[in-house]
């Protein structure tokens, strides 16, 4: 792999681009509206899951008839996501790509809009946390993606100007976010073989 000489670092997206999460969060938030009295199409889960876990739950539950507590939801959906996150189900995907990164002395950081539990579970479960130099979360934000918030907070911490970033990423919102951020952008489809 072959990235442009003015890049000094490399974000991260989490879910999806470090390990094949996506699968994991669906199961959690099947089973979570399940218990709530309520069902959740596999499609309108894929097609609402962009942003922090808070927007993309609001998303799911607005074509709902639900009056009880959506935080009650939340919290369930955060458990079951690191039990599935725990066990044998978590698929690493572009992490593979992260020490021959490091060799070439790109610094590296995550930036996802999912919870701040599952990120730091997942980085932990792979056995990566001691790559990255930041890692910010939908908890960290005010906005997520598309908004560029993630990457421009870890640029600001990282010290290092926004157009000497490289974004990989697997969403249409992460890239737009990465674009909007004035950073260089990858499709995670094209960083991994």
């Amino acid at each position: 792999m072959s990235l442009s000489k003015n890049i000094e670092a490399v974000i991260f997206d989490c879910d999806g681009v470090l390990a094949d999460t996506m699968p994991l969060h669906y199961e959690a938030y099947s089973i979570a509206f399940k218990e709530a009295g309520l069902t959740l199409a596999r499609e309108d889960f894929f097609q609402n899951s962009a942003g922090t876990a808070k927007e993309t739950l609001k998303k799911l539950l607005s074509g709902q008839s639900y009056q009880g507590d959506w935080q009650q939801i939340h919290q369930r959906k955060k458990e079951l996501v690191i039990e599935l996150i725990n066990s044998d189900q978590l698929r690493p995907l572009a992490s593979s790509r992260l020490v021959p990164l490091l060799s070439v002395g790109y610094r590296l950081a995550v930036a996802s809009s999912g919870s701040a539990i599952s990120v730091h579970q997942i980085i932990k479960r792979l056995g990566l946390a001691h790559y990255f130099e930041e890692v910010i979360t939908g908890e960290d934000v005010r906005d997520g993606k598309p908004n560029p918030e993630p990457f421009l907070l870890v640029s600001t911490r990282m010290g290092i100007e926004p157009s000497k970033c490289l974004v990989i990423e697997d969403s249409k919102e992460g890239l737009e976010a990465a674009q909007r951020a004035n950073m260089q952008a990858l499709s995670v489809y094209s960083f991994i073989p």
